[in-house]
This record gives C-alpha cells, sequence and structure tokens, in this order.
C-alpha cells in the first residue's frame, strides 16, 4: 500500500468510528430526552391533581367558615330579644329556626 491510500483507510476508518460515536451519542440523548419529557409530565399530573385536591380542600373550608359564621350569627340572633308585632311574626321566627 502506497502512503496515500493508507492514510485514506485510516481516514475511512476514524471516519466511520466517528460518525458511529455520533449516532450512539444521539440515540442516548433522544432517550434520554425522551425519558425527561415523560418525567415531567408525570409531575404535571401529579401536581394538578394535587392542585385539584388543595382547590376542593380550599373550597370545603371556606364552606365550613361560612356555615361557622352563619350558625354564629343565628345563634346570637336567636338568643338577643326581639320584639313582635303579634303571634305570627313569633311562629316566623321560630320556623326559621328550625329551618336553619
Amino acid at each position: 500500500l502506497s502512503i496515500v491510500e493508507a492514510e485514506r483507510r485510516l481516514e475511512g476508518v476514524f471516519r466511520t468510528g466517528l460518525d458511529s460515536a455520533r449516532r450512539d451519542r444521539d440515540e442516548k440523548l433522544r432517550a434520554s430526552h425522551d425519558a425527561l419529557h415523560a418525567s415531567i409530565g408525570d409531575h404535571a399530573a401529579r401536581l394538578r391533581e394535587d392542585m385539584g385536591r388543595l382547590r376542593d380542600d380550599a373550597a370545603r373550608e371556606h364552606a365550613s367558615l361560612e356555615l361557622t359564621a352563619l350558625k354564629s350569627r343565628v345563634e346570637a340572633l336567636a338568643a338577643k330579644p326581639f320584639e313582635t308585632t303579634g303571634r305570627k311574626d313569633d311562629e316566623a321566627v321560630l320556623d326559621l329556626g328550625h329551618q336553619l
């Protein structure tokens, strides 16, 4: 073999090895990229579920606080003496108290 032919063959071997290494690297990067996106998607789904639960919990807590405040107002009104103009007013107030 001449030196020129040997250099060309050596260059071809190196180029083939380099191309193969690049393909392997690219495949690994793609696989890593896909796995990362899948992981991010899983985390996002869990976060959405957690946010939904937190919203539901906050809504229940808010409703509970409103109910407690309403109960306190009703109890305060029930304990407070009130004036009525007749028997019908007393019955209406008692009915309202039973409904609450």
